[in-house]
C-alpha cells in the first residue's frame, strides 16, 4: 500500500511543480519590481490610472486581471513607465517582469500600420521644453514656467493624444522664441546702473 501511495504523491508533486515555479518567479522576481517602481503611484490610496499593484500579492491574484499586463508590457517596452522623472528599471528588472508577462499572457504581435493609420505628433511638455532650451541654446532660462499647465492622461503628462496646442500656448511659444533668440545671440542684459543726481560726484 505504501508504494502506490508514494507514486500518487510523486505524480501530484510533478503536476504542480510548474505552477509552484511560476509562483516563485512572480514572488521573487516580479513582485519586488512592482513594489519598488510601480506601487509608489499605483497603490490602494492613489490608484493612478485605476491600478493598485499592491493587490497582486501572488501570481494567482495577478492573473485575475489579464487586461492589465499587456498595457504594462507596452509601457515598459516603450520606456514610459516609470515616468521619466522616476528611477529607471535595471536591465535585469526589466527582463524579469517583461519575461513573466510574455510567458503568462497571450500577447498578440503588434498589427502592421496601414497607410491610413494616424500618428499623433507629440509636442514637448513644460519640463521637456525647458530642458531642451537649456541643452540646445546653453542659456539659463525656464520659459515654460509661464506656459499653461500641461494636460495629463493615465497619470502622465507626456502622451501625444493628450498634449493639446491651444492658441494661448502658441502665443507663448512665439514670445518665448523672440526672447530666447536674443538671449542666445547677445546673452543676458547687463544690470542697469543707478542714476546719480546732476552736479553730484559719484562716491560722495
Amino acid at each position: 500500500m505504501r508504494q502506490p501511495t508514494l507514486r500518487l504523491l510523486s505524480i501530484a508533486l510533478l503536476a504542480t511543480a510548474p505552477c509552484l515555479r511560476a509562483q516563485d518567479v512572480f514572488i521573487e522576481s516580479v513582485r519586488p519590481v512592482l513594489a519598488r517602481h510601480c506601487s509608489t503611484c499605483h497603490n490602494e490610496k492613489m490608484l493612478s490610472t485605476g491600478l493598485n499593484f499592491d493587490s497582486f500579492r501572488d501570481e494567482s491574484l495577478a492573473k485575475r486581471s489579464p487586461e492589465v499586463w499587456p498595457r504594462v508590457l507596452e509601457r515598459l517596452v516603450a520606456g514610459t513607465m516609470p515616468p521619466p522623472a522616476l528611477p529607471r528599471l535595471t536591465e535585469g528588472e526589466l527582463k524579469s517582469i517583461t519575461g513573466w508577462i510574455r510567458a503568462s499572457f497571450p500577447i498578440p504581435p503588434p498589427a502592421a500600420a496601414s497607410p491610413s493609420s494616424r500618428v499623433t505628433i507629440r509636442r514637448l511638455n513644460r519640463a521637456e521644453y525647458n530642458n531642451t532650451i537649456r541643452d540646445l541654446l546653453g542659456v539659463v532660462a525656464a520659459p515654460a514656467s509661464d506656459f499653461p499647465m500641461d494636460d495629463s492622461g493615465y497619470g502622465f503628462d507626456n502622451i501625444a493624444d493628450v498634449l493639446s496646442l491651444s492658441p494661448m500656448l502658441m502665443e507663448k511659444y512665439m514670445a518665448s522664441a523672440r526672447k530666447l533668440s536674443r538671449l542666445a545671440v547677445y546673452g543676458e542684459p547687463l544690470p542697469s546702473q543707478p542714476s546719480t543726481p546732476e552736479g553730484t560726484v559719484r562716491g560722495h
